[in-house]
């Protein structure tokens, strides 16, 4: 069985679609009017058929040479910073202990507290 996957013709991005035909005649190499056909039928809008099992995930291919190239990863995240840990933690725990100051603003008016709060989280929000 053959295989061919397809690629975009200006961008070289591989498409995730693939076709395979086990009934495709060959004479010299070169594939028969009827199997042109299907082949054609089955190839998205802007591709270009090649004969190989590409990863559209993983792999492009050179609009230029036709030649089958891996695509570069994502960096790996970086390690955690313990300085920018440590200042989210501090912020959840202010954060979470901000009902009472919002019962108290609403029930007396004073806003005091919630101002302080929010000025505390303000700062540690700057050291990320």
């Amino acid at each position: 069985m053959r295989t061919w996957s397809f690629y975009h013709r200006e961008t070289g991005a591989v498409h995730s679609r693939r076709y395979s035909n086990d009934l495709a005649e060959f004479r010299n190499g070169e594939p028969q009017a009827s199997f042109k056909h299907h082949l054609a039928q089955n190839t998205p809008a802007d591709h270009v058929a090649i004969e190989a099992v590409l990863d559209h995930r993983s792999q492009r291919v050179d609009v230029a040479t036709g030649k089958v190239l891996g695509v570069e990863s994502a960096p790996a995240a970086p390690a955690p910073d313990p300085a920018r840990k440590a200042a989210l933690a501090q912020i959840r725990a202010l954060e979470s202990g901000q009902d009472r100051a919002v019962r108290e603003a609403l029930l007396t008016g004073n806003h005091d507290r919630l101002a302080d709060l929010e000025a505390r989280i303000a700062a540690l929000r700057k050291e990320l």
